[in-house]
């Protein structure tokens, strides 16, 4: 589907981020991901991080968040890759559908230190946590 000088218009079906109109939004965007990191690291540091003793925190083992927070940020570098190349739908707006979902898998990285903070499973990895999802959000941030 072309547009009327031949050029494919933005929309669902382009992903039209790299555009130079789109660099502010894109950049809104990823500034929107590092406030909500930042907001978790303000929560994950008024919080006891002691634990609250359900009987769901004792079932969950320790080891299982440092792997979850591995793995999440092993994908958060390899998805840019796994997805350069595909349209995904951006619903009109002029960001690609590709920079949320990166910005996304960085900022889990963030959330997983909140869960651990808040039941006490290795609280004190919490900044690492955090850290790591800023270096991410910061690799991936917009070029434009």
């Amino acid at each position: 589907m072309t547009g009327p000088r031949g050029q494919r218009p933005p929309g669902p079906m382009r992903d039209s981020g790299d555009s130079p109109s789109g660099a502010p939004t894109r950049m809104i965007l990823w500034l929107a991901f590092v406030v909500a990191v930042v907001i978790y690291g303000v929560v994950g540091f008024m919080v006891a991080g002691e634990g609250y003793g359900g009987a769901g925190s004792a079932a969950i083992p320790g080891w299982l968040f440092p792997v979850v927070g591995l793995f999440l940020a092993v994908a958060s570098l390899l998805l840019p890759s796994f997805l350069s190349g595909r349209e995904l739908p951006s619903g009109g707006a002029p960001v690609g559908g590709a920079d949320i979902v990166t910005w996304a898998m960085d900022e889990s990285v963030a959330i997983v230190g909140l869960v651990t903070k808040f039941l006490g499973v290795d609280a004190d990895y919490f900044p690492l946590y955090l850290a790591a999802s800023a270096v991410l959000l910061v690799i991936h941030r917009p070029k434009s």
